[in-house]
């Protein structure tokens, strides 16, 4: 089984190295690499190779039009920092005015086609041509199955950020999420002000697709194309007719009520990914007021004697340059970069700029607090053989989907097929679902997993005991998500140099009220699992319980539970709040309701930063939305609120002019 790891271990990194940088043109090279590797033998070498070149060949270099550009020019009106789910978006609604000049500057490159397949999401976590890998400080109440109790970090690192290597949901959360975070002093960020922005930027197709998606409460014009999958498979009917036995309601929970399960929706088209890169930023390229910068790394933001920015440094090929803004700079970073530039620039709590030598410009002890995210375990189960479809086993089903795919973007490879579902369980604080399921087959949630010993993640006893018994062994998993995290952690600069990655902490769990929605939702998977209707359709039991420092306590009880979330702890990528909205009176607000960075004109945060509370749903539709609002807060306008249902689609937003 370890040889196996080994094996599936080399293949990732042959296939990333490969065909993310779409490198085909030398397959003798591949072949070369592969019968220098020990322990393959000749029809190894050939089922790998085979299986490199079939991903490969459904990866284009140039995937889509966009212009960029080499270096800024001296001046612009608005510079933006960051060109992922929100920057794109503010970058394309400011160039639709022919009147201003406006720049994106991009830490990361574009897309390639290989990012463009919704399967690949997986691989691309891996991959630091996409994502910036961090590692957060060492855990005291979680993470204990992972090295030195570290969880890993991911965020978005190219053009489209997050948008670009997600997994493609799309959930916006309920209507009290935002209305709570009008009571926390986002003044106009109510449910009724954030609605018109998520039909603006959305255009559902239900045609096709077996997600129900419910009348009044979507848009049908807007750039991201929303869908679901048209096909289920195995594990998305047998969980199907779990939940339906057990009365538990199916439906669209983007609709009237979000308690509900359902196909995943996804921003998928055609079998394509559906960024905020191909979606806004590629059409809006062809702008001639629109400049695209890509490698270009952000070091400060400058700001002058009357604390105004007017502009920012950016380093691209080891020179530093200058780019002056004559209206704005947009922070559009995310929830870790953005408080890293705003304390290199300055801002920020007063004892950690002191501390490491920077001029305090504003001092604002918000700016790097309040991080939180959707705290992750998951469960793992074994079912009936060959029940399930595992592509390192079965490498002759891969090759056939990347022909597939090829062919007309169709199948496993173009499509996210997952359950997922939103719950309240019987300790949730209020009227909101503090419990998400996700059904996911073991290929795209355990592998990756059992090989996390040789990607550096999980510690090896865990791995052994636990992991490769079940490697190769059909099954699935269920994903458990605490949707209402109370515990709250920080990001911080370690140093002046902008090269050193942020400190971050997310102090998972020490708020032990986090671990109960975790508890209680693995309870109900299980309840699920173990329903007549689920077993006759696929089967599925736990994994034996081999997990160190677990192994003396029983299977289904809240204790082995706890022990299970505490060892196996992660995040889903929806970090937020560390440069949140809130009222004057709030020291901690770092912009006010217009996302104005306080105390510095010239400047504003717009991206999962400025969230006050996480909602309970994906961060990806959310952050779109607050890129839409905010490029209007720019201009002067905001859409009239509206409540569902509507009786019409974008004919109805209607728009009124700031004061």
């Amino acid at each position: 089984m370890i040889i196996r790891a080994l094996i599936y271990t080399f293949f990732l990194t042959q296939m990333l190295t490969i065909v993310i940088s779409i490198n085909i043109n030398e397959p003798e090279d591949i072949l070369k690499a592969l019968r220098n590797a020990e322990n393959l033998s000749q029809d190894t070498i050939k089922s790998v190779y085979d299986l490199i070149i079939g991903l490969a060949n459904v990866a284009t270099s140039d995937p889509y039009p966009l212009r960029t550009k080499d270096f800024a020019e001296e001046e612009y009106d608005y510079v933006i920092v960051g060109a992922g789910s929100a920057g794109s978006v503010v970058a394309a609604r400011l160039s639709e005015d022919y009147g201003v000049k406006v720049i994106v500057l991009e830490a990361g490159g574009p897309e390639t086609g290989f990012s463009l397949i919704p399967a690949a999401a997986n691989l691309l976590w891996k991959s630091s041509d996409f994502v910036w890998n961090y590692i957060g400080e060492p855990q005291r109440n979680a993470a204990n199955g992972q090295k030195e109790n570290r969880i890993q970090i991911v965020a978005g690192k190219s053009i489209g950020g997050g948008s670009a290597h997600n997994k493609l949901g799309w959930s916006r959360g309920g209507p009290l999420d935002y209305d709570r975070w009008a009571q926390l002093g986002a003044t106009n960020w109510s449910w009724s002000d954030v609605f018109p922005y998520f039909i603006k930027s959305e255009r559902i197709q239900p045609e096709n697709s077996l997600v129900q998606f419910d009348e009044g409460y979507h848009g049908f014009d807007g750039p991201i194309t929303v869908t679901g999958a048209s096909v289920m498979d195995t594990l998305a009917k047998a969980a199907y007719a779990g939940i339906r036995e057990l009365g538990l309601p199916i439906g669209d929970y983007n609709g009237e009520a979000q308690d509900r399960f359902s196909l995943i929706p996804t921003s998928i088209e055609n079998g394509v990914r559906q960024s905020t890169a191909l979606k806004y930023l590629s059409p809006a390229s062809e702008r001639q007021n629109l400049d695209i910068v890509p490698f270009a790394h952000v070091l400060k933001v400058l700001i002058d004697e009357d604390k105004r920015a007017i502009g920012v440094l950016y380093e691209k090929n080891n020179t530093v340059y200058t780019v002056k803004a004559t209206r704005e700079v947009i922070l559009c970073s995310g929830a870790y970069t953005t408080p890293k530039i705003l304390m290199l620039s300055g801002i920020g709590p007063r004892e950690v700029l002191e501390k490491y030598g920077l001029d305090v410009v504003k001092e604002s002890p918000g700016v790097g607090q309040n991080l939180h995210d959707h705290p992750i375990s998951r469960i793992h189960f074994l079912t009936h053989p060959n029940t399930t479809t595992i592509y390192s086993r079965d490498g002759d089903q891969l090759i056939k989907a990347a022909k597939q795919y090829k062919k007309d973007g169709s199948g496993p490879f173009g499509q996210n097929g997952v359950v997922q579902g939103f719950q309240r369980s019987e300790y949730a604080l209020d009227g909101r679902p503090d419990v998400d399921f996700l059904f996911e087959s073991l290929e795209n949630s355990f592998t990756p997993l059992a090989l996390a010993e040789y990607l550096g993640e999980l510690k090896s006893e865990i791995v052994n005991r636990y992991l490769v018994p079940n490697d190769g062994k059909d099954g699935f998993s269920v994903s458990v998500i605490n949707r209402r995290p109370l515990g709250r952690g920080f990001v911080t600069i370690k140093s002046s140099d902008p090269h050193e990655n942020p400190m971050i902490n997310i102090r998972m769990f020490e708020n032990e009220r986090d671990l109960i929605p975790i508890i209680e939702g693995m309870k109900m998977a299980v309840k699920i699992v173990e329903s007549r209707a689920f077993q006759q359709t696929l089967g599925g039991q736990l994994f034996a319980n081999s997990i160190p420092g677990c192994e003396e306590l029983a299977l289904k009880t809240d204790a082995y539970y706890e022990c299970y979330a505490r060892t196996f702890t992660g995040t889903i990528s929806h970090a937020c709040g560390t440069a949140k909205i809130g009222s004057e009176e709030d020291e901690m607000a770092v912009v006010d309701p217009q996302l104005k960075v306080r105390g510095v004109d010239g400047l504003r945060v717009i991206d999962a930063s400025v969230i006050p509370e996480v909602p309970s749903g994906s961060l990806n539709a959310i952050v779109i939305m607050i890129g839409e609002k905010g490029a209007d807060l720019i201009e002067g306008k905001f859409l009239k609120p509206l409540q569902p249902p509507l009786k019409g689609s974008a004919d109805e937003l209607e728009y009124i002019q700031l004061l």
